[in-house]
């Protein structure tokens, strides 16, 4: 399922969620429940009220349905509005065609060491460790569009992150930077410069930019990675909704 099957099939979700709150509450008991309280040597005791144009209605204990009736309809009442604030705020198509636009489009990708993409990835995709391909999997599985290893130019210099990423509700761009082998000196050198790319072009990790790690000692696994997506994206339970 694409980004814009994504959204679309939510919308229709809210709208029968919608028309199904909308027949409830057309057939709900006019009024609104309120209710007085009044404290009795430290004791608190409730009057339950229908409040309706003609004014307001004491309700009976032996009226209790009525009072059921009315916090039922106040619920449903809660839950429309809920429904309407996030149809307002939901992802347009066209940010999500653009997004999908975006991800399948050509762009030039790092064109050093080739021959060391040697892991197939869930999409086809080959990249260069085991937990590049863990993080392409999880990225795909929650339809959230990237790029791997695509050029990136800022103040005249050229860096080519691992994984560029549009945020499918926003559209902002995150970086993702793997560092998998902490034990090599040279390697490090190469992430520390790209750190400081980052840092003098305004990209702030824990931010917009993503870093993990992994080492022998420490190694990375997928729960890793999930709990990063979650937490920059703002992902639970089920993928997006």
């Amino acid at each position: 399922m694409n980004l814009h099957q994504i959204v679309q099939s939510r919308r229709e979700q809210l709208l029968q969620k919608k028309h199904k709150l909308e027949k409830l509450l057309s057939k709900a008991p006019e009024g609104s429940l309120i209710y007085s309280k009044t404290v009795i040597r430290n004791r608190s005791y409730f009057k339950w009220y229908s409040s309706t144009p003609s004014g307001r209605h004491y309700i009976s204990r032996h009226n209790r349905n009525l009072a059921r009736e009315l916090a039922r309809k106040k619920l449903r009442q809660q839950q429309l509005k809920d429904v309407d604030m996030e149809e307002n705020s939901a992802p347009v198509n066209e940010l999500s065609e653009e997004l999908e636009k975006w991800a399948s489009e050509p762009y030039e990708m790092n064109p050093k060491y080739p021959e060391n993409k040697t892991i197939r990835a869930i999409n086809g995709l080959m990249v260069r460790s085991k937990s590049e391909a863990f993080i392409v999997m999880l990225l795909v599985t929650y339809h959230i569009p990237f790029r791997y290893e695509c050029k990136l130019e800022l103040d005249g210099q050229i860096i080519y992150p691992d994984f560029t990423i549009r945020h499918p509700v926003t559209g902002e761009t995150f970086y993702w930077e793997h560092a998998g082998m902490l034990e090599d000196p040279k390697y490090i050198s190469k992430h520390l410069y790209t750190l400081r790319f980052f840092l003098s072009n305004g990209l702030i990790p824990d931010f917009n930019v993503i870093f993990t790690y992994e080492s022998d000692s420490h190694p990375f696994n997928i729960q890793i990675a999930e709990d990063k997506i979650r937490e920059f994206f703002s992902l639970e339970g089920n993928p997006l909704y």
